[in-house]
């Protein structure tokens, strides 16, 4: 029995070194990230604090609602953002071209390694000729994807508004939208409206939100970040953001079929999952639009979340966009087309033969003669004839999981950075 004691002993003794020297290990890397990530000068920090915009345009405004997009990784010495200020200039002309009285901002955020803190004056003068407000989110040394669609919650902060509606930068409005926000204010739909996608039960590229409570927001990120770090980083798909979604309740995607209780939809990590987890668990408080019927959510006596009602044409006398397609559509997802991916227009040529005529051939022939009624009218000498195909997106097309780790490890130095 003594010998037995011994080798448990010793076995003990081996494991405690083997954990220390983790712990050692992992001190180490996020020193090592932390001193990368500083050696510009810059304190290691996540980009979604609580900062107020820095604004470049302040007009007055008696608009009670608001479009908004987010742009982030912005240099004022290349072409990759040039797209995207684009496709917000078309989507300005057609709104207002609609009828829309509502404002439209553009926040950006430039890139850590710009050498300038705002656009290029060209496009600020464009833009705001437009009359879209420009809105200025400081630049983040953890730059990236994820930090960007995060950032789309920003708009909580635009509290001089009752609703924001975000769009992507690479979605256009197809007419007057104006609706969803007097649907919303006047309680056919709820506070925050969310789009089902095909994938995941919330879409991140087209909803709309009552700003306020960004604070809140932040305390939900950091909360799910320093969970991670005990995790080796990962995202929990058990809890998500914060909750454990438990049958009878179930998320559900616009497909056939695709439903679940764990948070492994797609994009359930990235802004998709926080604007599903922020709506319906968090607020309490949404309508989830799928092309035959619109759930409201709501809270009962107990705080609890459950169906209220769901709506089966809510959108029927106003869903009405002036410009029409050839192509089919259901309804209200008539109103926008999402460019996703490599079929952003800017990133091919324009069509042939583009006129007053041809104009709503399809959706590009509607984006295409858009930019050519607002290079005329601004005089921006953009040249169709010879056009550049421009460069794909500054920090490229999707969220990563890495990204979501950088994020983690950030945290982490946050609490070396206390004992140090």
């Amino acid at each position: 029995m003594p010998s037995v004691s011994r080798r448990a002993k010793a076995l003990l003794f081996i494991l405690a070194i083997f954990i220390w020297t983790k712990v050692i290990w992992e001190f180490g890397q996020n020193l090592q990230q932390l001193s990368a990530i500083s050696s510009n000068g810059t304190r290691t920090r996540l980009s979604y604090d609580l900062s107020s915009f820095q604004q470049a345009s302040s007009a007055s405004s008696t608009s009670q609602c608001a479009y908004a997009f987010v742009i982030g990784g912005c240099k004022v010495d290349d072409t990759s953002c040039d797209g995207f200020i684009y496709n917000i200039l078309v989507a300005a002309h057609i709104l207002r071209e609609e009828g829309s009285t509502q404002n439209i901002v553009a926040i950006f955020q430039m890139s850590i390694n710009s050498t300038s803190a705002s656009l290029a004056a060209k496009h600020t003068r464009a833009l705001t000729d437009m009359n879209v407000r420009i809105r200025y989110i400081p630049p983040s040394p953890l730059e990236s994807f994820f930090d960007t669609v995060i950032n789309k919650f920003k708009i909580l902060q635009l509290t001089e508004y009752k609703r924001v509606l975000l769009m992507d930068g690479d979605v256009m409005p197809m007419g007057n939208m104006d609706y969803l926000f007097d649907l919303s204010l006047h309680g056919t739909l709820k506070e925050n409206v969310v789009v089902a996608g095909a994938l995941e039960p919330a879409n991140g590229g087209f909803f709309m939100l009552k700003p306020g409570d960004y604070d809140s927001l932040l305390k939900v990120i950091r909360r799910r970040e320093e969970s991670s770090i005990d995790n080796n980083y990962q995202f929990d798909e058990l809890r998500g953001w914060g909750h454990t979604i438990q049958m009878p309740d179930e998320w559900v995607a616009r497909r056939p079929g695709v439903r679940g209780t764990n948070w492994t939809f797609h994009f359930a990590f990235s802004d998709q999952g926080l604007l599903y987890y922020w709506t319906k668990y968090y607020k309490r408080s949404v309508s989830i639009v799928f092309p035959d019927k619109v759930e409201n959510w709501a809270a009962n006596d107990k705080g609890e979340v459950y169906l209220q009602s769901i709506l089966s044409n809510p959108f029927a006398n106003y869903s009405k966009p002036r410009i029409h397609v050839t192509t089919a559509c259901r309804k209200f997802m008539c109103d926008f087309m999402h460019f996703v991916g490599s079929k952003k227009p800017w990133l091919k040529r324009p069509p042939k033969g583009i006129s007053h005529t041809t104009r709503n051939t399809d959706a590009y022939h509607i984006w295409w003669y858009a930019l050519m009624r607002v290079n005329d009218k601004l005089d921006l000498q953009l040249d169709f004839a010879h056009w550049k195909v421009w460069q794909q997106p500054p920090l490229g097309g999707y969220a990563t999981r890495s990204d979501l780790e950088k994020h983690g490890r950030a945290m982490a130095n946050e609490r070396i950075e206390k004992l140090l």
